[in-house]
Order: C-alpha cells, then structure tokens, then sequence
C-alpha cells in the first residue's frame, strides 16, 4: 500500500547499511538493534476478549493465568501507536482473530517518552497479560491496570514501567503485514451485538469513497478548545455518516481536513455505545480529490447553534425553546465545546410523568422543504439527575400539550446518577414530513421528587439547511475599503467591518502563546506559529488595541509570518486578506490566503526583504555569529518546542555557499569553558539526562556548555559538556541527535555573511 511505501523504503536502506557496513568500516551508518523474544502466544486476542468480557460499560477483572495455569500471553503485530498524537498513551495490537488497545502512561524517566519512536506499525509484539487488568474504559475493552471514576472500576492505563515489563518486540517492523479490513459505513452503524464489539473494537479499518463534512474548510481540530476532542463526520456517496473523534493535541489538529473524496485508514474506536474512527496520522487520507459527496460541496454543516437556527442570534431569543411552562423557572445559559456554543436549559420538573417528572425542550420550526438534506441531527438533551429516558417527537406546533406529537426515537439512554457527558445523540429522518415542524425532546426522570433538575445541553445541530440560506458577511465594502489598495485598519476592524476575502492592514506586535486572548505575548520567545497579533503601531503592548490573525494551516503566510520561526517579524507592518470574524473572541482576521509586505495587499505574495541570507563554509568559529549546521546536504532547523530531535530541510552547497532563511541559524557564544548555542528565537540548546535529543530554555541553564572542535574533514565536533555527547546527522531517523558514540555524521558550519 503507498501508505506504508516510505517506511519501507527506509527499511531496505537501513538493512543495505547492516550488510555494507562488514565491507566498508567508513559508512556512516548508525547500527540497528533488531529486538528478539522467546515468547510465544497461547490465546488469541478473540478468546482473550471473550474471557474477560462483561456487558459493564466500566469495569476491570485482573488477569489470571489460562485454563493450564500458564501465564497468558497474547501476541500480533501493532497496527497503531501515538505517532502524530491524535492517539494518545495507547497502542493497538491485532492479530488473525481480532485487535485489542493497550493502554499505558509515557514516562521519559522511565525510558517511554513516545510509544511510536520504539513500538512501530508492523512490528512483532507480545503481551504478558497475567498480572494486568482486563476490561472497559466508557466501553472500550482494553488492556491497563485497575481504576475508578466517581467510585466505578474502570481500565486505565498502566505505569510505563508495568508497560515495558510486560511487552516484548520480536524482529524489524513489517508495515506490508498489516492489513486493514474492509468496511462501509453503514455496516460500522450496523454493528450492534456484542459479537460484533469483539470482532470489531480497536481494528484497523479501510474505508472507500467518502468525504469529509467541513473538507477544504474545517480543521482536524479545534485548538482554542480546553477539551481534549473535537468531533468530525465523514459522510458517503448516499449520504451515510461516521463520527471520527480527533485529538485537538494531535500534530496535525491545526490543519485543514482534505477537501474531495477519497479513502480512508483509521481505528475503529467504540465511546458510550458509539462507535468513533480515530486516525493515526493525516496519512490516512488517501487520494482525496474530485467532488465532495459532502452537502454543500463540503462546506461543514455541523454548526454553532447561533449559525443553525434563524432569528436565534442571541440567548434572550431561546425563551421558546422551553414551552408552556413545562420547564418551569427555566434558566438560559451557554457554553463552548470543540469551540462551538451551545445552550443548555436549567429548570426544576413540574409536570408529573408515568414514571416521574417530565420535562421538554422544543426546537424553533425547521422548515423541511427547504432542507437540503432532510435529517436532524442532535447531540445531547442531558438530563441532570439521570435513571430516566429521552424520547424524541416531530410536532406541528411548539406547544407539546396541544400538538400532534409523532414519535421519531424512544428510550435513549440518560445519564446514571449525576452529569454525564454527551450521553443521548442521533439523527432524525424528516423525509417523510413536509412544512415547518417542531423537534420536541421529553425527558421523564425515573424520580419522584419535584426538586430534582433536569438540564439539557445541546452542541453540533445538523438541521441539513441549504448553503445559500446560511448568512455570511458581505464579500465587499460598497465604500470600497477592504480592497488590495485600500486595506481596512485595525481600528476599521475592531469598530466592526466586516467580510470575507477583504484585506486588512497592520504592525505584528505578537501572538497569542495559548488557547485565549489572555495568553497573548509581545516578547520571544513564542509557542503557537498559527497566529498573530496586528496592531495600529508597532510596539502596541495593549491587547485591547489589537487584532488576532489566523495564519492557517499550509498557507504562505503561516511559513513566512509566523513569531516562532521568525521573531524579527516584530514591529514589521504586513496586510493579509482573509475573513474578517470573531477570532479568540475578538474581532479578528481568519484564513490567511494571501499576504503582503507594506500597507497594500497584493494577489501574487510579495517575499519579505532579506527572507533569505548567504552562509560561507567555515573551519573555524567566530563568537557572537550566526552559522548554519547542515551534514549530508540536511540543515537542522529552527525547533519551537522545548526538547526534541533537531529536525531538518534540505540545502544545496554552491561552492562553499548556502542560501536559506536565517532564521535556521543557531549563534554560538564564547563562555568560560565553551559556547553557548541559541537559536533565533532565543532559546538555548542544553541536554539533560541520558537522554540523545535536545532541550531549549529561554535562559542558559545547566548541560547548556558546548566546545566546539574543528575536524581535519571540514566538519565540527559539538560537544557537550555535561554529557559528553556530541552533535550528529542521523539519517535513520533523518534528524539530529546528540550522542556518545559515533552514530551518524558530525556536521559542517556555515556562517551567515553580513
């Protein structure tokens, strides 16, 4: 499969450098260390789950030995693992019967920081299970150890150190013997049974000729949410759709879903009843082009509640949701999660019901003849006090005491106890109806006293409205302002203009480090590369005198205008045109696509001054400059985290000359003893432990020492001092490391020339 073609092709280099290696001592290659185990399965990974299944949607059993008294091991190859963060501390094994996640903390002290870097797709591996608990987490079955929520045993993960105690790899990762299964999504919705849990739960999983809802527009995540989710749908050619749950900590959540159709390779994940496709990486998109079978061309149809319903602009005007009394004194108020809001309804029950109290909440009309797909889709009416049951109606009126009520769905589950997260969700066929018509949502409490609550929180309401009837703002000023000539100005869009693909004009004066306004910073060093701070002057300190920018993921402007790799961009002025709207809860700029240097917009991107800078190969080092570090025609970048292996871009030496950003420059700084190393961003690079990658801090701290020694080939030993290590090209993984033992290729410095 193409996916796994790269890796691969790794692979065979990585083994040719095992075999040249015995003829040519020279070869820079670094050895590889083939792990091996005795171990053998006695219990497939399906009479596993059988033995330790139970119908408790939390639970955990510890695991005994098999029917012989043996130790039980499972065995298979790892078909995913935490590389890209989407998933997160889990790993999935499979074998010819079924898959079964594995779930364990990551502890860089313990020597389990990344479970990708060791535990590869296609890698041999086997479980000692005995000693480990077996058993669901929000229904998922899995393997961890003992835990509890709210006084429920539940599955959690592991120490890092049960995890390493308990695996064992076996051979070289083989990503051509992982093989996904076949699926559709409407035979993934059809999987009810508890046969069909065990087969299916934490398989790799294929799925052909869907699209993604919000595809070209959307982002895989949302990265001003404080939840650690958003929830994303991919839809097929008949309109059938898959909930896929995606990290908004994943590498790639600040990236845009791929517009079109194509396939798709995923995780079949199982949450509270519902079954969720996780993706491992964007990798698993696979030839996504043509048309999107999305409504709408792919635009998202899964919208903030404000943007669903017309005339309900603001949380005053949602009186009508609660009808006739029926909520009582019914209390409005809102929330966000996965960056929409959503309202929620608080009120005692009033109405007595068969089975307790009875409360409703009704939906504004939906006129169905004007939807464009004549489904509604809810997310949780929560009842607070749970033991009861939802059921859901079609009314021709708003009033339930007087409407023809038509019953759509029966007894979906409430909560158990007290609050429970997005417990009741669906989708409502109106093809059958016509005219406008009401959703009513009755919640009958299993309790009998007056004052127990009953509170709905709804989120992610689909109602299938046409494109066209979504109001956007104007994609022009009829005064003309917003143009390429005659960008609006900061204060234009902090007043309130507004549009979409219109330029705006200002000074970079920072960037929002974190998920609110209140992260904003001024000073480097800066965290997050996919915003930034406008402002009326450069210097501007006051964040009320600014706007936020997106730069959106792959666009030019992110490259070029971003804080973390460019820092000198401070006090520089630059007009950007994107979609003037609310952006960290201020008026703001979204979208990014397309950028200029000065206070003109300009459709062709206009490249910084001095973008680029000319770098000399050197043989010796000069304090205070700049230099690249580039081995084997690959210069270590810039790096915006605070530790890791130095990545790398390619760089062609013209004689003793490279061209590139200076921004990939590190300055070397004589000390007592040796050199300090900082990068532009003003980070020190230090080493700490044991470990072979970097760290950086915004101030020298300890192992931040360096010498550095001239080689009689043209290239530098860079050593540190505390660990003794040095500064090596590895082109097993393609990065720098930090090692002490020749591994790699220690690397040429090329200074920048004033």
């Amino acid at each position: 499969m193409k996916l796994y073609k790269s890796l691969l092709a790794t692979m065979a280099l990585a083994l040719c450098g095992i075999s040249l290696s015995s003829c040519d001592e020279d070869l820079a290659t670094p050895p590889l260390s083939v792990p091996s185990s005795d171990l053998k399965a006695n219990m497939t990974i399906a009479d596993f789950k059988a033995k330790y299944w139970s119908s408790d949607n939390n639970y955990c059993t510890l695991v005994g030995l098999t029917d012989e008294g043996e130790e039980i091991i499972l065995g298979g190859r790892i078909i995913a693992n935490d590389e890209g963060g989407n998933i997160y501390q889990n790993l999935m094994l499979a074998d010819e019967t079924g898959a079964i996640t594995i779930a364990t903390l990551t502890n860089s002290t313990d020597g389990l920081q990344h479970l990708y870097t060791k535990y590869k797709v296609g890698e041999e591996m086997f479980v000692k299970a005995t000693g480990l608990y077996a058993g669901k987490y929000a229904g998922l079955f899995q393997i961890g150890a003992a835990g509890d929520y709210n006084g429920t045993p539940q599955t959690s993960k592991m120490s890092a150190l049960d995890f390493l105690a308990h695996t064992e790899l076996n051979g070289l990762p083989d990503p051509s013997l992982v093989e996904p299964i076949e699926l559709t999504i409407p035979e993934i919705n059809g999987f009810t049974s508890v046969a069909d849990q065990q087969k299916y739960q934490s398989q790799l999983v294929r799925i052909n000729g869907v699209s993604w809802i919000g595809g070209g527009s959307q982002l895989w995540g949302d990265t001003n949410s404080t939840t650690s989710g958003t929830d994303r749908y991919l839809i097929d050619a008949d309109g059938q759709r898959l909930l896929v749950r995606n990290s908004n900590k994943s590498d790639f959540c600040d990236q845009t879903l791929p517009a079109g159709h194509g396939d798709v390779l995923g995780i079949l994940s199982y949450y509270n009843g519902k079954w969720q496709f996780v993706f491992r990486t964007t990798a698993d998109c696979i030839d996504f082009e043509g048309e999107s079978y999305a409504p709408g061309g792919g635009e998202a149809v899964v919208t903030s509640l404000n943007q669903t319903f017309e005339g309900v602009s603001d949380i005053s005007e949602l009186a009508n949701w609660a009808t006739v009394n029926q909520m009582g004194a019914a209390t409005w108020f809102t929330q966000t999660y996965s960056g929409n809001t959503f309202a929620a309804c608080t009120g005692y029950n009033k109405q007595a019901g068969a089975d307790g109290y009875t409360s409703w909440l009704v939906t504004p009309g939906l006129d169905v003849d004007n939807m464009t797909e004549k489904v509604f889709s809810f997310k949780s009416m929560v009842g607070y006090e749970g033991n009861g049951t939802l059921e859901v109606f079609a009314m021709n009126s708003a009033d339930p005491t007087t409407a023809v009520l038509t019953q759509l769905s029966a007894n979906i589950p409430a909560p158990t106890g007290s609050w429970s997260d997005w417990v009741a969700s669906g989708n409502i066929d109106l093809s059958g109806f016509s005219g406008v018509v009401y959703i009513g949502f009755r919640y009958q409490a299993a309790v009998s006293s007056a004052n127990k609550y009953t509170t709905y929180r709804v989120d992610d309401v689909v109602a299938g409205i046409k494109a066209e009837d979504v109001v956007t703002p104007p994609t022009t000023d009829p005064t003309g302002k917003g143009s390429a000539d005659e960008p609006y100005s900061v204060a234009e869009v902090i007043a309130g203009a507004s549009g979409s693909g219109v330029w705006v004009t200002g000074y970079i004066v920072g960037a929002i480090n974190d998920k609110s306004i209140s992260d904003a910073s001024f000073t480097a060093p800066f965290s997050l590369n996919s915003n930034i701070l406008l402002a009326a002057t450069p210097g501007e300190t006051n964040v009320d005198n600014c706007i936020p920018v997106q730069l959106a993921s792959g666009t030019d402007a992110r490259t070029a205008l971003n804080l973390v790799d460019h820092p000198d961009n401070l006090g520089k002025q630059v007009s950007i045109k994107g979609d003037l709207t609310a952006y960290f809860g201020k008026p703001g700029s979204k979208g990014s696509s397309a950028y200029a240097w000065g206070d003109k917009g300009s459709e062709s991107t206009t490249p910084e001054p001095s973008g680029t800078a000319q770098f000399k190969k050197v043989t010796s080092i000069t304090s205070g400059k700049q230099y690249l570090i580039v081995a084997d025609g690959k210069m270590a970048k810039l790096d915006s985290r605070d530790y890791g292996y130095l990545q790398v871009d390619d760089v062609t030496d013209n004689g003793g000359t490279i061209t590139a950003d200076p921004a990939n420059a590190y300055t070397f700084t004589a000390v007592s003893g040796g050199y300090n190393i900082t990068m532009s961003n003003g980070k020190y690079v230090y080493q700490k432990g044991t470990y072979n990658s970097f760290n950086f801090d915004t101030s020298a701290v300890d192992g931040s020492l360096w010498t550095v020694t001239a080689q009689s080939d043209g290239t530098f030993k860079i050593t540190n001092v505390n660990t003794s290590k040095w500064i090596q090209y590895d082109s097993t993984y393609t990065s720098y490391g930090c090692y002490d033992e020749s591994k790699g290729t220690m690397p040429a410095l090329y200074e920048k020339v004033n």
